[in-house]
């Protein structure tokens, strides 16, 4: 088993979902070895394929059942090797690009299209904070359907920045939802867990 990749792309949105076949049949034709299969016991499942794609780089899909979509990353020892072998995925497979998806949120029309927009955004928002992205995320956390508030505290935590955390607690203090109070919550102690800085 390849050990996990130092360096990882931003998560790249598919077009459709579940994308598996596709997926298998552009691994075959280039010749890439699968070499982890697995799908965890949940309610909301998620189905996880990894490829090698070449020495040390390695090509991770996933059937992501809570938001629910799907999305490619690419994982390399150097930072060079997984942008390029990114680039060419992009190429080849045509993912969402983060403007295709910052212009969904901007055109939807009704709260559930644009909460589900907003999840697609928080899924492909790159690791290092994105002050567009930002942007549209609290738009979502603060709006008033309760819904739109569920999906983008959801959203967060796909890259979870420290500067959602202000508007994240303000959401865990003061909600009119309890539930979205406990799940803001929940957000934040998983932050403190894995070290997101106040």
């Amino acid at each position: 088993m390849m050990a996990a990749p130092r360096f990882q792309t931003s998560r790249m949105v598919l077009r459709r979902c579940p994308a598996q076949e596709e997926i298998n049949r552009y691994a075959a034709a280039n010749n890439w070895a699968r070499i982890a299969d697995s799908t965890t016991d949940s309610a909301k499942p998620r189905r996880e394929i990894v490829w090698k794609i070449a020495p040390a780089t390695t090509l991770l899909y996933v059937e992501d059942d809570m938001s629910p979509n799907c999305f490619v990353v690419v994982g390399s020892g150097t930072a060079s090797m997984a942008n390029s072998a990114a680039n060419r995925v992009y190429e080849e497979l045509r993912p969402w690009s983060l403007q295709d998806l910052t212009h969904q949120v901007d055109e939807s029309r009704n709260p559930l299209a644009f909460g589900r927009a907003l999840t697609r955004l928080g899924i492909a928002a790159p690791h290092d904070f994105d002050p567009g992205v930002y942007d549209r995320m609290v738009n979502g956390l603060r709006h008033a359907d309760e819904r739109v508030r569920d999906m983008s505290i959801w959203a967060t935590t796909y890259s979870p920045w420290p500067e959602y955390r202000p508007v994240l607690a303000d959401i865990a203090a003061h909600d009119e939802v309890d539930k979205l109070r406990e799940r803001a919550q929940l957000v934040l102690d998983a932050m403190d867990a894995t070290g997101v800085p106040e």
